[in-house]
């Protein structure tokens, strides 16, 4: 079972806007079967009391009341708004968030329970890499690149898969790669498949050529052809993303790989960043599409008043409601309020953001307007504690001889990089509570159990003896 939660979480089609969006997509109802098959054939009525801790339990109730409060408060505030999500939908949304987060929570809870569920996991993140490459990403790259090849079956897949965002033009041609001429894979726009990629499948691939290890061969290799592909594949998707998410990805990427490596691969990857960096200058300079799509998306970027305009809005929402926030989907209203007017004359603004909702453009500053410092603040502590767990069992794995001490230490570096790409992707915006985001932390947080259970029961026989 663990194999299949990745595949299925990259299908993220909003199929009604009645609903919260995660609630209304396919991989609900697929995590739903998945937890009831684990509860009746192999945890049974063990599930609720083995997974969740008085701590966590009531930590949930507490955010819960904690949002319902908030929206309250911001309903006598402002009323009914076509910038909020109401009342009533908006508490929706509120037990929507929770219950995604609670489903992708039990689900990798149930499966990851050991190193064969863990290693089905694994390989099955890069099966499922192969196949969406051939069907959806291969032939988006090719028809962003051509006027008329594979837009056909580009927009058949679309209209199956695609997520699309309301009052936007960005589909009208069939699909958004042949509006936009830019990747998205299912995404909404391509800053969202830029984020995927960076937490689904580039941790594992820039931590395995790091630590010369090979999932399928679980072991140490001197050969990591495969996973510099998969690398290479993946920078050549972010590029023709087109967009500054997918850029920044990049960068961050070769900054990981550079650290994680071993002194003999940093001397190589410094000379090939250096011969790659000026064939990019030399492109740059003398290659006029090179020129354009660097200046259009990277350079000299245009349109970031709105961006810059609501972090501003979102800090100041922070800064006047710190505790509790403002409640999930209710920023637009003081956004509307706090947003400097000199960053609102933009077409954007004024054809979307002033007659439907202004969007969240900053992940860091919607958590802290939207929750508050009394839901933000433990939940960075608890991933806090996880780090620490996390460089505490690096120096035991390095002590010990568990058989899978190679595969521990590779998926530490893999979470470490999780993480990094994931906080700093949030200065910026990406589906945080998708599927795929919340079970590939989770998954992280299952490894350091296993780990942490596999050294202390090889440290309690050797005191035996």
């Amino acid at each position: 079972m663990s194999g299949l939660l990745i595949p299925i979480s990259l299908f993220v089609k909003t199929y009604t806007y009645a609903l919260p969006t995660t609630v209304a997509e396919f991989p609900i109802l697929a995590f739903l079967v998945i937890i009831a098959y684990q509860a009746v054939v192999d945890h049974g009525a063990q599930l609720g009391e083995q997974f969740v801790t008085r701590k966590a339990f009531l930590f949930t109730v507490f955010a819960f009341l904690a949002q319902l409060t908030a929206i309250l408060i911001s309903y006598l505030r402002y009323g009914d708004s076509k910038q909020d999500a109401g009342i009533l939908h908006g508490t929706l949304n509120v037990i929507g968030l929770f219950l995604t987060i609670l489903v992708a929570y039990f689900c990798v809870r149930a499966t990851i329970t050991d190193m064969l569920a863990v290693k089905r996991f694994i390989r099955a993140i890069f099966l499922t890499l192969i196949v969406f490459s051939l069907f959806v990403l291969l032939p988006q790259l090719i028809a962003s690149l051509s006027n008329n090849g594979l837009h056909s079956w580009v927009n058949l897949v679309a209209s199956l898969f695609e997520k699309r965002w309301k009052f936007r033009n960005w589909y009208d041609n069939g699909s958004y790669v042949t509006t936009m001429g830019r990747l998205n894979g299912f995404e909404a726009e391509a800053g969202y498949l830029a984020a995927q990629i960076a937490c689904v499948f580039l941790p594992m691939t820039i931590a395995a050529i790091a630590n010369h290890f090979d999932y399928f061969q679980n072991a140490v290799v001197k050969s990591r052809g495969w996973y510099f592909l998969a690398l290479i594949w993946l920078f050549v998707v972010l590029f023709f993303a087109k967009t500054t998410t997918g850029f920044l990805v990049i960068g961050i990427a070769c900054l990981t790989l550079f650290w994680k490596s071993g002194a003999t691969d940093r001397i190589v990857y410094a000379i090939v960043a250096v011969v790659i960096s000026i064939g990019i200058f030399v492109s740059y300079l003398t290659v006029p599409s090179v020129t354009n799509l660097l200046n259009q998306y990277l350079f000299q970027k245009g349109g970031t008043d709105n961006r810059r305009g609501g972090t501003i809005g979102l800090i100041l929402t922070f800064i006047h409601n710190p505790v509790i926030g403002v409640g999930n989907d209710w920023a637009g209203s003081y956004l509307m309020q706090y947003v400097p007017w000199r960053t609102r004359n933009n077409p954007e603004y004024l054809t979307v953001y002033s007659k439907n909702s202004y969007p969240i453009l900053s992940v860091w500053g919607g958590w802290l307007a939207q929750y508050g410092l009394a839901i933000v603040g433990p939940i960075l502590f608890y991933i806090g504690k996880r780090i620490k767990l996390a460089w505490t069992l690096k120096a035991r794995l390095r002590a010990s001889h568990i058989n899978d001490r190679a595969l521990f230490l590779t998926l530490i570096d893999s979470f470490e990089i999780f993480l990094i790409m994931y906080f700093v992707l949030a200065l910026l915006v990406f589906s945080w509570s998708e599927y795929y985001m919340l079970i590939s932390f989770f998954f992280y947080v299952s490894v350091l159990n296993i780990a942490e259970n596999q050294l202390s029961s090889e440290e309690s026989l050797a005191n035996e003896y």
